[in-house]
């Protein structure tokens, strides 16, 4: 019961039982999240296993580099005994963007800023396929971004007013700017209709 998952009803719980029936007898295969060379800490007592302080880079502050590689079955070194596949990283929820297979970049979106459990809350997931010999392998990571951030020099951005909008335009020109020279990003937030 300990290590049981939970599903919506009957059905899901026999197709879900009958998926992994194809992996029965096959080895398991670890993974593992590298950031500047090194392996990050495996915790079994987390929810995430994996978490991380920060792991923004110095470059812009919103753009960072992680990698997903086969470990031991204890997480702390890299680990040959595994299927020929490749390890991708993906999104789960947060304010990050995918950029390439190893390239994440912070994105807020409609969800806004002022969700003080989910503002800064980013969760990945690292997936390899399986073979005949080992079975396929996932594993979550979570990590908080500082918010607010209150180190750095403070910025001011200008946003001009936008004319009226007749409806149906296709795309409204947006000419915000930063007295710090940085881009500026836009997300939509939709409140709910008067």
């Amino acid at each position: 019961m300990h290590d049981a998952f939970w599903y919506f009803d009957k059905e899901m719980a026999l197709a879900t039982e009958n998926y992994y029936s194809r992996e029965e007898g096959r080895k398991m295969q670890y993974l593992g999240f590298q950031w500047i060379g090194k392996l990050l800490p495996f915790s079994s007592a987390s929810h995430a296993q994996y978490g991380s302080s920060p792991i923004l880079s110095a470059e812009d502050g919103i753009t960072y580099h992680l990698f997903a590689t086969f470990t031991d079955s204890a997480r702390r070194v890299v680990s040959d005994a595994h299927a020929a596949t490749r390890v991708t990283i993906d999104r789960i929820c947060g304010p990050v963007e995918k950029i390439n297979d190893t390239t994440f970049r912070l994105a807020f979106y409609r969800m806004g800023l002022n969700n003080a459990k989910r503002t800064n809350d980013v969760w990945l997931f690292a997936s390899a396929g399986g073979n005949t010999v080992y079975k396929t392998a996932v594993q979550q990571f979570n990590y908080k971004i500082p918010y607010p951030l209150t180190d750095g020099k403070r910025q001011e951005i200008f946003f001009p007013a936008i004319n009226d909008v007749k409806k149906g335009a296709v795309s409204v020109k947006l000419n915000a700017r930063s007295d710090s020279g940085l881009p500026v990003l836009y997300y939509i937030k939709k409140d709910r209709l008067v």
